[in-house]
């Protein structure tokens, strides 16, 4: 829903005018992870975040290397990808167990993003770097 979209803009905005120039928390990196699992809903948020964080997007957002865009591709969020691709984020970037967006993106039915998201290249790079274990890990 819609409701306390400002409250939670406003919370994202004091915290990184609080902390102005010190180091990502573990707490950013989930607030950004939460954010984005909501889907292309809360672009706005996700944008706000990563405009004054921009190391962020392309940080492990949790266990298993897991980046920004894995997530998003696990949601079908094509509005989040297209704004991690524009900061520098890679499509074909595997994480601890060799999965690539692209796999999440696949495993949950998100074909639409294939081409976004270079599809069958981008699974042949994980794949190259990990085992079959990535289709089944999140």
């Amino acid at each position: 829903g819609g409701g306390g979209g400002g409250g939670l803009a406003s919370s994202i905005t004091a915290t990184h005018a609080a902390r102005a120039g010190g180091s990502i928390t573990a707490e950013h990196r989930r607030r950004l992870r939460n954010l984005i699992v909501g889907g292309d809903a809360n672009l706005d948020l996700v944008l706000l975040m990563l405009n004054s964080e921009p190391k962020l997007a392309r940080e492990p957002l949790g266990v298993g290397g897991s980046t920004a865009m894995h997530f998003a591709a696990g949601v079908g969020a094509g509005k989040i990808i297209v704004q991690l691709l524009a900061r520098g984020c890679r499509a074909d970037e595997a994480n601890e167990v060799g999965a690539t967006p692209w796999h999440y993106a696949e495993r949950e039915g998100h074909l639409h993003l294939r081409k976004l998201l270079g599809g069958a290249a981008g699974a042949m790079a994980g794949a190259a770097a990990g085992s079959g274990a990535a289709a089944r890990t999140a």
